[in-house]
């Protein structure tokens, strides 16, 4: 969106989620991207993202600060948690 905002076209089917990251909402969005097929963009289970454990292991450790899931049938479709 800030690149749109400086005038410049960056088309691409990504979308950003900024969520509270509770049992409630990982619970939902895990169901929702299996549901619509999404799979991991990098090499942990997309479960694992419910694992607040796991979640502070992956920023202090891989300095991971999203969770990318992507289409299988369309690369350039990825949603992003941060």
């Amino acid at each position: 969106m800030a690149v749109n905002l400086y005038g410049f076209i960056r088309a691409t089917m990504d979308l950003d989620l900024l969520m509270m990251l509770d049992d409630a909402n990982t619970g939902k969005f895990i169901k929702i991207a299996n549901e619509l097929g999404y799979q991991p963009a990098v090499s942990e289970p997309l479960e694992d993202l419910a694992d607040p454990v796991k979640r502070e292991e992956w920023i202090h450790k891989k300095n991971m600060k999203v969770f990318s899931v992507y289409n299988p049938a369309n690369g350039i479709d990825r949603k992003s948690v941060v």
